[in-house]
């Protein structure tokens, strides 16, 4: 479809409730303005187990694009979309190739955000609050129909994914918060093979996440369970998780590995860090944590930090990942990182 002068080729819902859309899907339309496929606004919607796979948008959401909104999208793919801007927009104001949210709830739960491209930010999803919102992206587990079941996916494939996108920067997730009740939550997902842009000399940073959240009182942020490997910057000092702000970010059983890039740069001393239980080894470089950023590291193997910065640890060598019929990145039972 083409669409009308407020975007959404396929679909436009402007203030309307519990909307709900299942076993649909939203394929090869192409927008001119917000929302390849899909366009809300002051709306609630509920997607499942769908797709929106190779639409297009010269301004922001390739497949779909919120505001002022409460969306979940469950059991579904967004994947192969585009969003380039147009040469009169302003740069760093558009993205989101996959999903483009302003102002949103958004959650998203056992769903995969893959093979996306935004010529600006955001290549996977483009996420911009100046409200009291939620970010919520997710696994849950189990054997019924709303649930998944790790062990009936592919060699490397995950419940959740943010993969394979591209951007100038954020290329699998860009988040940008001005609000004191932020909340981001990531458990269980897959930030893999991510791609940075190179623009006229553009820093890649935050190729899997950029996260910037400035208020303050600081915002709550929790990462666990994630796994972030051959994400790809476009320069060796590029990094992979980008973090600034003043923000309360924990960072829990993740694993950052065999990166082009710093594996994980937070430099601004309003903020807080805590990492643990984790993962930062065959890097291009180590992570880095500024000197005077409140930072507390416990039982982490990590290699060295990039040039002077906090210490993230013990560097117990080679987490010794093995391939079994899940995937490269299964730890063998003499991993030091057990």
């Amino acid at each position: 479809g083409i669409d009308n002068q407020y975007g959404g080729a396929a679909l436009y819902l402007n203030e309307v409730t519990n909307a709900h859309i299942i076993n649909s899907d939203f394929n090869q339309n192409e927008s001119g303005h917000y929302g390849g496929a899909i366009f809300i606004s002051e709306s609630n919607l509920v997607l499942d187990h769908s797709t929106v796979s190779e639409n297009s948008t010269r301004q922001g959401g390739g497949g779909l694009h919120s505001e002022e909104s409460d969306l979940e999208i469950k059991n579904s793919f967004i994947s192969e979309n585009i969003a380039i801007a147009s040469t009169a927009s302003l740069p760093g104001i558009l993205g989101g190739g996959g999903i483009s949210a302003i102002d949103t709830n958004l959650d998203l739960i056992n769903t995969k955000v893959n093979g996306n491209t935004s010529n600006d930010l955001g290549g996977g999803i483009y996420y911009r609050s100046f409200s009291d919102n939620s970010l919520t992206i997710k696994s849950v587990y189990g054997a019924s129909l709303d649930e998944c079941l790790p062990s009936a996916l592919g060699f490397n494939e995950y419940c959740s994914e943010i993969s394979n996108n591209s951007a100038v920067i954020g290329a699998g997730l860009w988040v940008l918060s001005t609000e004191s009740e932020q909340e981001v939550y990531l458990n269980g997902i897959a930030l893999n093979g991510n791609t940075g842009i190179s623009v006229g000399g553009t820093p890649n940073n935050g190729v899997a996440l950029r996260l910037t959240i400035f208020n303050t009182n600081g915002s709550q942020v929790t990462l666990e369970n994630i796994i972030a490997v051959e994400n790809d910057g476009v320069d060796v000092d590029d990094s992979i998780f980008h973090i600034s702000g003043d923000v309360t970010l924990n960072l829990d059983s993740t694993t950052i590995s065999n990166n082009t890039g710093i594996p994980f740069l937070a430099g601004d001393d309003d903020s807080t860090i805590v990492v643990q239980n984790s993962i930062f080894q065959q890097n291009a470089s180590g992570p880095f944590v500024a000197n005077g950023v409140p930072f507390i590291s416990l039982c982490n193997n990590s290699q060295s930090p990039f040039t002077v910065g906090q210490s993230f640890g013990s560097d117990l060598g080679d987490p010794q990942f093995t391939s079994t019929n899940r995937g490269d990145y299964r730890l063998a039972p003499t991993s030091p990182s057990l």
